[in-house]
């Protein structure tokens, strides 16, 4: 899915790097960005791995590692380890996080 325009209202500047709101729907086909969520600010993402164990916060970890080219500890949950709704603090500045996620 390519995404026409990135909301500032899901990714932030923080320091040198930039926090991103995301809406995780776990137990998908397979990890991707499904959209924007503009009413709750935040970017959709499906992943593969089910809500159990800590397996789809791992998955969103790596795809996002993944799709960023940055390592997996390069990027935290700030908020909703055990939610949906999500606040990721990635060390990478937003410009080019939001390029990133745009090309997907």
């Amino acid at each position: 899915m390519r995404l026409e325009m990135v909301s500032k209202e899901f990714i932030l500047p923080r320091g040198s790097g930039c926090v991103l709101t995301v809406d995780v729907i776990p137990g998908s086909g397979s990890s991707e960005i499904a959209g924007v969520n503009r009413w709750r600010g935040a970017l959709l993402i499906k992943l593969a791995a089910p809500a159990k164990d800590d397996a789809a916060n791992k998955e969103l970890l790596r795809f996002l590692a993944n799709l960023l080219a940055i390592r997996e500890d390069s990027i935290g949950i700030v908020i909703g380890k055990r939610s949906r709704h999500k606040v990721l603090h990635i060390n990478l500045p937003m410009e080019r996080t939001a390029r990133l996620l745009v090309r997907e």
